[in-house]
């Protein structure tokens, strides 16, 4: 690649990467950032509790039982961050500041993740930069966000969702890596990197809804495919003895990770069952048949899945009418993969419990593991027929790649200014000696929805307080 392709691929890059921040800046803090940083009582005792111990041997239930990692990590940092920017910047400003630095640097992680995964064995070293502006794109902050957005718009639903799904891929990467090389996990992964896949492991089963079916169906289903494999390269042996090679050959840590993993999913997602959320008055019919709706709201409401799934199936196509060649071959079986698991991922997805707050039960933030793989698949296909789409047809191919980029582009329509209104609330909270201060504004403050109620703000309040926007604790409320 020539150096001022690469210079202007660097510079859209860098421009998308401004953009989003200045997005992910403008947004307005959602109604779980208190609950969680104190934290209240409603989700006081994960916090005391990491592995749900109460749960197992009492029967207990409280809130978000399987998730206390992403809740320390929250509470962690938003305890810390904004008090750094504070000495640069006012109290209300850093909050949003911290919430704007975790989001891209967890963008930049997920970015950075999915050009790994798409571009390995392909274009030489400008391979990341290359799959980084295909992918870039697909990051969408505004009106296609809730259905195909990676990084919700609540910092609260980035730290639960968002951020382990990145940890899992960062988890994966070695394993995916050693497979792509040939080299076996056991040689190729240090001790060192065991060791941190061990406590990222330990971190992951309890960071919530979306790593237990993940795991609990890519683990077993790896172990699988290299078991068949030994079992299918010997061939003269008999059958017991085959077997028991075939599982020997299997390497040690894929073997300790990929059977620990899924087991300790399997029990947070057995103590997610206790979470005080779960409305069990839907039953799993219903949820299967308000899923359906969900479904099919995402594929019309919106053009964005079904301009997505158009570009799919035109690099299908393509690849299928050059399946003789065997890198063509491993694309299509890996669409075939990817389809049946997110066949099997939408099917468990009712049987995580019932949310009043996520009607249909899918959308962006349940689907991400679907929506990662369908991304890695289209920044790998895309590399490819880049690389082998010859003189015409491809010219026509990348200007394609092109439009999609651009509609995804335009459709991501700015934000700014989106948590004005917030901000003055905050300043009026700040500024009035009123210990209840009545708000002249009509937004909601640190809640999902406009607080009517004093007593809504009052974890709000000793948040506030702790983040020196007020000196005392207070609380607040816009009247009808």
């Amino acid at each position: 690649m020539k150096s001022w392709v690469k210079l202007l691929f660097l510079v859209l890059l860098l421009l998308d990467l401004a953009y989003s921040t200045v997005q992910y800046y403008s947004e307005p803090l959602d109604g779980d950032v208190a609950r969680v940083v104190l934290p209240t009582e409603y989700f006081k005792q994960v916090l005391e509790d990491p592995f749900g111990m109460s749960v197992l041997l009492k029967g207990e239930e409280y809130g978000a039982p399987n998730r206390y990692f992403v809740h320390r990590s929250m509470s962690t940092y938003f305890k810390t961050v904004p008090f750094f920017f504070q000495k640069f910047i006012s109290a209300i400003e850093s909050i949003y500041y911290s919430s704007a630095l975790f989001k891209i640097l967890l963008h930049l992680l997920l970015l950075y993740l999915l050009a790994a995964y798409s571009s390995a064995q392909d274009l030489g070293k400008s391979k990341l930069l290359i799959a980084a502006v295909l992918l870039t794109p697909l990051f969408q902050n505004s009106i296609f966000n809730s259905f195909i957005g990676l990084m919700s718009t609540s910092i609260s639903y980035a730290f639960s969702y968002t951020f382990p799904m990145t940890l899992l891929l960062l988890f994966f990467l070695p394993f995916y890596q050693s497979h792509r090389i040939g080299v076996p996990a056991s040689k190729s992964i240090k001790p060192l990197t065991s060791l941190g896949l061990f406590a990222l492991m330990i971190a992951l089963a309890f960071s919530g809804p979306l790593v237990a079916p993940v795991v609990v169906i890519i683990c077993p289903a790896v172990l699988l495919y290299i078991f068949f494999r030994n079992f299918k390269k010997a061939e003269n042996e008999e059958s017991l003895r085959k077997i028991k090679s075939s599982f020997q050959q299997i390497p040690g840590s894929v073997l300790f990770f990929f059977l620990l993993f899924p087991l300790l999913c399997l029990y947070s997602f057995y103590i997610g069952t206790f979470n005080m959320e779960n409305i069990n008055t839907v039953s799993i019919a219903q949820r299967y048949q308000l899923m359906s709706k969900g479904l099919f709201n995402l594929l019309t409401l919106k053009l964005a899945y079904p301009i997505f799934l158009l570009f799919l199936i035109i690099n299908t196509v393509f690849i299928f009418k050059s399946r003789q060649q065997k890198e063509s071959r491993n694309l299509l079986d890996l669409l075939k993969l990817i389809g049946l698991f997110s066949l099997i991922y939408i099917a468990f997805l009712p049987l995580g419990g019932y949310r009043e707050y996520r009607q249909f039960i899918v959308r962006s933030d349940t689907l991400l593991p679907v929506n990662l793989a369908l991304f890695y698949f289209y920044g790998k296909s895309s590399l490819y027929l880049i690389r082998h789409l010859k003189g015409k047809t491809n010219s026509i191919y990348v200007a394609g790649l092109f439009l999609l980029s651009l509609i995804f582009t335009i459709s991501d329509q700015s934000n700014f200014g989106k948590n004005d209104c917030e901000k003055e609330g905050l300043a009026q909270i700040a500024n009035s000696k009123e210990k209840t201060v009545v708000l002249d504004n009509n937004c909601s403050i640190m809640e999902w929805d406009v607080i009517r109620e004093t007593w809504k703000s009052e974890g709000n309040g000793k948040l506030l307080k702790i983040w020196n926007i007020t000196d005392d604790e207070k609380t607040y409320y816009t009247p009808e």
